[in-house]
């Protein structure tokens, strides 16, 4: 009885091991993920629209030290614009943000995505482009 159980156990284990989405990815790769599902979320209505602000969600929270590590690397390089902070592009500044931040972009992660069906695709006013990024990271089926 009590072999049986743990039997079930580890198989009910298995399976769900075997369900995860994880992706590994790079950190640079991931905040340009985020970077997308934050400019097509307004055309993402509904439970994609769900789906989306979650996927959102997590990828802020796992891009927190990145992102802490880029607007460092900003207040370094970058001069005080009113209030902003700016890095001139093509600037001298600016390759050593690039430079330093590449140590940075070229971690490796894995990422869970929150998968959806394709069919909530088929209702959104995301265009083809859109839909094939979506597809290759969020769609389960």
């Amino acid at each position: 009885m009590v072999i049986k159980f743990i039997l079930m156990v580890v198989m009910l284990d298995i399976q769900v091991k075997s369900k995860r989405r994880l992706k590994k990815m790079t950190n640079k790769t991931l905040f340009e993920l985020g970077t997308f599902l934050n400019a097509v979320a307004s055309k993402c209505t509904g439970k994609l629209g769900f789906y989306v602000a979650k996927n959102i969600r997590k990828m802020n929270e796992e891009l927190t030290e990145y992102n802490n590590s880029r607007n460092e690397l900003i207040r370094k390089y970058g001069k005080q614009n009113g209030e902003n902070i700016t890095i001139e592009p093509n600037s001298e500044s600016f390759y050593k943000f690039l430079e330093e931040m590449k140590t940075y972009d070229e971690i490796e992660t894995e990422f869970e995505t929150i998968k959806f069906s394709s069919s909530l695709l088929e209702e959104s006013n995301l265009n083809a482009q859109e839909q094939m990024i979506m597809l290759d990271y969020f769609v389960e089926d």
